[in-house]
């Protein structure tokens, strides 16, 4: 609260020497930005980078700024992830790689094995909100349920949930058919995608979960919980699979996939097309088309 009259001042100074702004919201610099741009009658693009539509246990200056990006302005336009709810909104894609790093991923993912133990992964910051506690919850399941299966799992990041991730990992006796990599660097886990066959994404508060992206790339098949854009990004099932957030049905579909590897090998080859739209340079074409119609820009 103390800086805040001293942002606001700063934002509204850069804004004043601009005639065109580009926001990422919601987030703090969004919510004045967004009020801002309409009080001095700029021009503006909002990405915004998270859920189009209100959710259980949103903060206050987020719904505030989701209120001020629902008005309607004829030269104010919002990126969204999923279908747009408002004439302003225009859904969007990501950007993930460019073309060179789409391949390399590529390249680098055609030397997975495809022999047991087939190598289960998940990547992002240990915090609650990433839901890998499900994740271990329906591999310990799994484990429990089907002790044919060979599997191993890789947790990969760091965070304040790290310890008691650990204590639950022993709790559901998955010492043995899991490593705990800590946070590790972009190239590092880039290896750790192209030589895993499943990738889990059991978060369910997320915007455009960018581990379904990654695993797309490197030919990875995404398990992901079945909650925001999750069903519409996955909704063709050559693209991944979607589970409901228990961990019964997570042990139900990896189980359902384990039991057929030929399947997985052909669903993996199917996976790369699906990361080629979300590449660089598709963005800035896509990014031009809309400055071009929408702002007139030449």
């Amino acid at each position: 609260m103390f800086q805040f009259p001293g942002l606001v001042m700063n934002i509204r100074r850069a804004i004043h020497d601009h005639d065109f702004v580009l926001m990422r919201s919601p987030s703090h610099f969004g919510l004045v930005g967004a009020a801002l741009v309409r009080l001095m009658n700029r021009s503006s693009i909002t990405k915004w980078a998270g859920e189009n539509g209100a959710f259980t246990g949103e903060r206050i200056p987020s719904r505030v700024n989701r209120w001020l990006e629902s008005i309607r302005g004829e030269t104010h336009f919002t990126l969204v992830y999923g279908p747009p709810r408002y004439s302003h909104q225009i859904s969007f894609l990501p950007a993930l790689m460019n073309e060179e790093e789409l391949s390399e991923a590529r390249q680098l993912s055609s030397r997975r094995s495809w022999r047991t133990p087939m190598k289960i992964l998940c990547v992002g910051r240990l915090e609650a909100a990433k839901g890998f506690d499900l994740a271990l919850r329906g591999l310990g399941e799994l484990k429990r349920l089907r002790p044919d299966l060979m599997w191993h799992f890789t947790l990969v990041g760091d965070g304040t949930q790290n310890d008691s991730l650990r204590r639950l990992a022993a709790e559901c006796d998955l010492t043995d058919r899991m490593t705990f990599t800590g946070a590790l660097p972009f190239n590092e886990v880039q290896k750790r995608y192209a030589e895993s066959h499943i990738a889990i994404m059991p978060g369910t508060k997320e915007g455009w979960p960018k581990i379904i992206a990654e695993a797309w790339a490197h030919g990875t098949i995404p398990v992901a919980a079945s909650a925001g854009l999750v069903p519409s990004i996955l909704q063709d099932k050559s693209s991944g699979v979607v589970f409901k957030p228990t961990p019964s049905d997570l042990v139900h579909e990896l189980a359902h996939l384990l039991d057929d590897p030929k399947k997985m090998k052909d669903m993996s080859q199917g996976l790369y097309r699906h990361a080629q739209e979300l590449s660089l340079d598709q963005f800035k074409i896509r990014l031009e088309r809309i400055l071009v119609d929408r702002f007139g820009f030449q």
